[in-house]
């Protein structure tokens, strides 16, 4: 089973329900263990949830092996379940 390490930012936009997005993405990828990501640990990839373009949220003190998946807005669910599945894929 993959493991996924999951990043917020700030949350400065109120338009924008990261939890929602968050738990959309988790039930559509039940053979995928989602944690919030904690320094130290050893993820296979990264979701970083934001809640605009500006993409603030830092992640370079993760680690991760595969790949980091970011989402900025309700429009990129689909394509993070799809990148999300590439990475398990690999």
């Amino acid at each position: 089973m993959i493991k996924i390490g999951v990043k917020y930012c700030g949350g400065c936009n109120p338009r924008f329900d990261r939890g929602a997005m968050f738990h959309s993405i988790q039930s559509r990828l039940e053979e995928a263990h989602f944690e919030h990501a904690k320094e130290g640990v050893n993820y296979d990839a990264l979701l970083v949830v934001s809640g605009c373009t500006n993409n603030c949220a830092s992640y370079k003190q993760y680690k991760y092996n595969k790949g980091v998946v970011h989402v900025k807005d309700s429009g990129e669910l689909d394509k993070a379940i799809l990148e999300l599945k590439r990475i398990m894929e690999d």
